[in-house]
């Protein structure tokens, strides 16, 4: 469980967090969540998220996807969200169900995930603000 900062920089640790999201997080003050809640960058969100519960983090690329086709559904953006959420449902059950290879479904959940939210907030700009709030509130699923 991650609750104080030290518990986030130690979690960090273990994933193998860049430097840049390290450092951020040794310059700020308050717990955990606190920061997971002040956080702006998305895509260490995503990243984050999908290495710590593989599952959450495809299910909310499916969701992203689902939102850009509900926007436009022949857009090219949309198409390629939804083939990342894909990805990223069939990545997250890999890892589920085959230990050894948990580690790489893990990460190539994370990155299709960032992809279909990246392809979704790129085409439209309501869909960032979404994004995060639902980031934020998978703190709970994954702390």
């Amino acid at each position: 469980m991650i609750e104080t900062k030290q518990d986030l920089l130690v979690a960090m640790a273990e994933l193998t967090a860049c430097s840049d999201a390290t450092d951020w997080v040794l310059e700020q003050e308050g717990t955990a969540r606190e920061l997971w809640f002040r956080c702006q960058d998305l895509s260490w969100l995503i990243w984050f998220a999908g290495r710590r519960s593989p599952k959450v983090i495809a299910d909310f690329a499916q969701r992203c996807s689902d939102r850009t086709k509900a926007y436009t559904p022949a857009t090219a953006a949309a198409r390629a969200a939804d083939a990342a959420a894909y990805a990223a449902y069939y990545a997250a059950y890999d890892a589920a169900s085959a230990a050894r290879y948990a580690a790489a479904a893990a990460d190539a959940a994370a990155d299709a995930a960032a992809y279909a939210a990246y392809c979704a907030a790129a085409v439209f700009p309501e869909e960032s603000e979404r994004q995060r709030q639902e980031l934020h509130s998978v703190w709970e699923l994954i702390k």
